[in-house]
């Protein structure tokens, strides 16, 4: 037990800061998206509104991966965060005024630039953090906090703008961003600014902001995952436009055990992630990560002819623990096979290609419902998540683990910090 707790991630007090404040920083965006969706509710707004606020969270995303990988890659990580931080708590004092729809949906903006700005700066940190061979481990333990930590932030949410009200729970959701700001200045870690080689990084306005697609294609272990995930987010994650009205009207859910269902996903999501933090070696990792994407497309398939609130909850347990095992492999998987200079663009490209991935499935569940109805849509985008992954899996067996030779690498203007 004491080896175990000596070789822990968790008795370094850099990840413990790192790890704790991005959760609570979680948490505080679960609460800002919450209380935007009931002040919209008591507005009286309708479905447009609702998609019009998403597609401001997610626009900052897709169209600024490639500035914003750069930015982690290049500038001085404290400077990065900083902005970033500052963007967000801005944005939050911004809602906390309960402004007009336009000015709500311009601060979401400006939420989602500032953590999209942050996001991938943290991948630059924690191998320098905790080393190379234990990011698995830093990776999966970030995961279930975070997946615990995230869901009691949207709860909390939802209590403080029935008590306090829509302006008092932003005031809330601030003070976690500027928790995560007192995290980042104390972190004795920091990558300092670099220049790219001569030549390496000279592009124009289109290819400076799109995501930096090369970098993740001169891995074609890291492009086969990714080429199975991208189509599997956009078929699977549709179905959360439907789930409130399968859970409500087909299986018969109550409001409050649809309140609860967050947690049943959460509690699974902790249990995939805390076992996906324990695969090492590339080639497991990648199976791992399809195994936990065919569990959440299977779980998801029988959702669609589940008639009993046990039966409901249960797969969504599985649901969780798929995505917990397929994010925390995923993720060990793209810090540790790309080199360290070039890792700020992978993960914005990553995230930009996940955000797309996300809209295009809010389009296309709302499609299915209308034309399948709702039981059929899950069956039917189940059974299609498991095509992708059968074919991923054949492509996988036959994909080397090994990289393409390195880019012209970034030189750095000064050494780390220590």
């Amino acid at each position: 037990m004491k080896q175990a707790f000596h070789d822990s991630v968790w008795r370094m007090r850099d990840f413990r800061r790192l790890a704790v404040g991005r959760s609570v920083a979680a948490a505080g965006a679960g609460m800002v998206l919450i209380v935007q969706l009931l002040r919209l509710s008591a507005q009286g707004a309708g479905s447009d509104r609702i998609m019009m606020l998403l597609f401001a969270e997610v626009v900052p995303v897709i169209l600024g991966a490639g500035l914003i990988g750069r930015a982690a890659d290049h500038r001085d990580s404290r400077g990065v965060l900083t902005l970033g931080i500052a963007a967000e708590v801005a944005a939050c004092l911004v809602l906390a005024t309960a402004p007009d729809f336009a000015v709500t949906c311009a601060a979401i903006a400006l939420l989602s630039a500032g953590t999209s700005l942050v996001a991938p700066v943290w991948s630059v940190l924690v191998p320098m953090v905790v080393g190379e061979d234990r990011v698995g481990a830093a990776v999966g333990g970030q995961q279930s906090l975070t997946a615990a930590l995230a869901p009691l932030g949207a709860g909390a949410g939802g209590v403080l703008y029935s008590s306090v009200g829509g302006g008092g729970a932003m005031l809330c959701a601030a003070g976690c961003y500027l928790y995560l700001a007192v995290v980042a200045l104390r972190l004795k870690v920091r990558r300092r600014a670099v220049v790219a080689a001569a030549g390496a990084d000279r592009s124009g306005l289109r290819q400076l902001l799109a995501p930096d697609l090369g970098a993740l294609q001169g891995d074609r272990l890291i492009w086969c995952l990714l080429s199975c995930m991208v189509p599997l987010v956009v078929v699977l994650q549709g179905l959360n436009v439907l789930e409130v009205s399968l859970a409500r009207h087909d299986i018969g859910v109550s409001a409050a055990q649809f309140g609860c269902s967050e947690i049943a996903a959460g509690v699974g999501t902790v249990v995939g992630a805390a076992l996906a933090g324990r695969i090492e070696g590339a080639r497991t990792r990648g199976w791992a990560m399809l195994l936990g994407l065919t569990a959440a497309a299977a779980a998801l398939g029988i959702l669609g002819v589940a008639t009993t609130v046990p039966a409901y909850f249960g797969l969504l347990v599985v649901v969780g623990a798929g995505v917990g095992v397929s994010n925390t492999s995923f993720g060990a998987l793209f810090i540790t096979r790309t080199p360290s200079e070039r890792r700020g663009r992978v993960s914005a490209a990553v995230n930009g290609l996940m955000q797309a991935a996300s809209t295009a499935a809010i389009a296309l569940g709302g499609l299915l419902g209308v034309l399948l109805g709702i039981r059929p849509a899950f069956v039917v985008s189940g059974l299609a998540g498991l095509v992708v992954l059968a074919t991923g899996a054949v492509v996988l067996a036959r994909t080397s683990t090994e990289t393409l030779p390195d880019q012209p690498v970034d030189v750095p203007l000064t050494v780390p910090a220590p």
